[in-house]
């Protein structure tokens, strides 16, 4: 089962500054590649005209964080976005090895690569490591692929892999959508759809229903809403109901002993208890 989460560009509305805002997307990355979520949907929840920047800001740091520390210089210019990702706490995920410094790679070890090379026949792949991946046939210059290595002799010989076949957790992919979230999930391949809000039935009285459908589903999303909308009101937006959009609306922190749960706090917990759930 491969799962999303969709979280709105008003997720950094309320931090002024460019520093806190890169800590909050960094937080929620942590907490998406903790619980081995697959994709990381943003949505606009005024419009696309209003948030494109902050859409672009999330997905940018999101992209750059997801991304091994050994390809950001190759794929990431000089950017606003990136002034502050030196504050970023890195995800220690297996695809971001810790170090390759001796050069030496193992058959059948699996790396990110940057395609630095490509021609007819053969294209050169960048793993971090002194000495280039060829594998053959063209792939598109300077695109990022993941490797798994063949032989290693005169040449370091490889394949492309697709990420849906490696059997470990892999990273996230980020997605943008210029749809508003009710649009956006009636046009995805959905077959679970999960609301968060304070006013939604207890996560005690749902988890077993939830367990069930989890485990049956191909493709779930969990979906979040902004510091001071929730999808409610979101949704109200677009004529919608929120029963109407989702499978659960659920109160994941029930009896909260704050007011407000922030978004980034309002990740974490839910996929603990997703993930709870999903091992019972």
């Amino acid at each position: 089962m491969r799962a999303t989460v969709a979280i709105p560009a008003s997720v950094v509305s309320d931090t002024p500054h460019l520093r806190e805002k890169t800590g909050k997307i960094g937080s929620i990355c942590r907490a998406i590649s903790i619980y081995r979520i697959d994709e990381v949907l943003i949505y606009p929840d005024i419009s696309w005209e209003v948030q494109d920047r902050d859409v672009r800001l999330i997905s940018t740091i999101a992209s750059y964080l997801e991304t091994p520390q050994y390809l950001r210089k190759q794929i990431y210019r000089r950017i606003p976005e990136l002034a502050y990702a030196g504050i970023l706490s890195p995800l220690r995920i297996p695809s971001h090895p810790l170090s390759a410094s001796d050069g030496k790679l193992k058959a059948g070890e699996i790396r990110e690569g940057l395609v630095i090379n490509s021609s007819e026949n053969c294209s050169e792949v960048y793993v971090g490591v002194p000495r280039t991946v060829r594998i053959k046939g063209r792939l598109p210059l300077q695109s990022r692929v993941a490797v798994r290595v063949l032989s290693e002799g005169p040449d370091v010989i490889g394949e492309p892999v697709d990420r849906r076949e490696i059997r470990i957790y892999w990273g996230y992919r980020v997605t943008e959508t210029k749809s508003p979230i009710g649009e956006a999930l009636k046009r995805g391949s959905y077959d679970l759809k999960i609301a968060t809000s304070r006013f939604g039935s207890p996560i005690s009285q749902k988890a077993d229903a939830i367990a069930r459908e989890w485990k049956k589903a191909k493709q779930a999303v969990v979906t979040f809403g902004s510091p001071t909308k929730g999808l409610r009101e979101i949704l109200a937006q677009e004529g919608l109901d929120l029963e109407q959009v989702f499978d659960f609306v659920v109160n994941m922190i029930p009896n909260q002993g704050t007011e407000t749960v922030r978004t980034e706090e309002a990740v974490h917990a839910t996929l603990a208890v997703l993930n709870l759930i999903e091992e019972e």
